[in-house]
């Protein structure tokens, strides 16, 4: 909290405009943190590969850090991720990286959990850490319960397997016939990822993604792959029209405050008889009522699943207990985290 004040008197007083580096959920909690002092940003930035044209936080532009190379100096740059090691590279090594940088802590505790969150729930992370197929995800789970309490995820990211979704955990032999759904398709990024750890044989892929600015880049992406649905929706527990908020890759699904309309659907209606292999959910927090959109296919054909399960606070006990609930006589799933 001191850190904060003496970063925030800085900023204030040098009378630099600012710039947020970074574009997702975290930039926009710095964003709200410096308005509260007073301190309009001028722009969000981000690495050239990540940019993209027309794109806003609210009504404040996102811009490629290229365009502010030779004057970054003139800014004052304030960290807008929450990797703790990279921010603490860039903080503390501005005669490597040629500028400096400031990192906030009041804006991280917004991920923290409560301990008494975690006592009252300790028989349930219990059931889900004995439950957990190898010792890997057994020690994940416990760095990540850690990191939420003290806000600090240095070992967790020790941990962490750049392999995200496609490994030999969900390798296929008989990719000819795998069907591979995308919710949350973002640019389309993972599913050229996915083309490329089948070698281009699949049968078809059903690619859902609710932002308008992200589903052209991703139909422009993906025009010369064949047997690619695209679908402009997000997905859900009911076919309906919701509230949805813009944020680059970490647009969600908001229900009642969003900044525009999205319809959404479920799977079931979606592929209907279609024999789905494979299911990959990055929502934003969705992930447990696309699950509940999905329950004819997944209690049909018992896919691989790959499910973000760190959005919401209830999320590792909730969207583990539902996925063990299509266990049966003759299949059930094995849990990694």
């Amino acid at each position: 909290k001191n850190s904060d004040e003496k970063i925030i008197h800085e900023l204030i007083n040098n009378k630099k405009p600012n710039l947020i580096y970074g574009c997702a959920n975290h930039a926009e909690l710095v964003w709200n943190y410096l308005n509260r002092f007073g301190l309009l940003t001028e722009a969000f930035i981000v690495d050239s590969q990540y940019y993209k044209e027309d794109w806003y936080i609210g009504h404040t532009k996102v811009k490629d850090i290229a365009d502010y190379e030779d004057r970054l100096s003139d800014y004052n740059i304030v960290i807008g991720f929450c990797d703790i090691s990279k921010s603490r590279f860039l903080r503390d090594n501005g005669s490597l990286v040629k500028n400096k940088f400031y990192f906030l802590w009041e804006p991280l505790e917004m991920y923290r959990w409560d301990k008494a969150y975690i006592d009252e729930h300790w028989e349930e992370f219990e059931e889900v850490y004995y439950g957990l197929k190898d010792t890997l995800s057994r020690n994940v789970l416990a760095e990540l319960i850690k990191a939420k309490l003290y806000v600090c995820g240095n070992h967790l990211l020790n941990l962490a397997d750049s392999r995200q979704y496609f490994n030999e955990l969900t390798f296929c032999r008989n990719s000819k016939d795998e069907i591979f759904v995308d919710c949350g398709a973002y640019t389309g990024d993972t599913i050229k990822k996915y083309i490329e750890f089948v070698d281009g044989s699949y049968k078809k892929i059903y690619a859902f993604e609710p932002d308008p600015k992200n589903f052209n880049i991703m139909k422009d992406s993906l025009n010369n792959f064949p047997n690619i649905e695209l679908l402009n929706k997000g997905t859900w527990k009911e076919e309906n029209v919701l509230e949805f908020e813009e944020k680059g890759s970490a647009s969600q699904i908001i229900k009642d405050k969003g900044k525009i309309t999205v319809p959404v659907t479920t799977i079931d209606n979606i592929v209907g008889e279609d024999k789905i292999t494979f299911i990959k959910m990055d929502v934003e927090g969705s992930e447990l009522e696309s699950l509940l959109g999905a329950s004819k296919t997944i209690a049909r054909n018992m896919p691989k699943l790959a499910i973000c399960c760190y959005h919401k606070e209830g999320d590792l006990i909730d969207l583990y207990h539902y996925i063990k609930s299509f266990d049966n006589n003759k299949y059930e799933y094995q849990i990694y985290l």
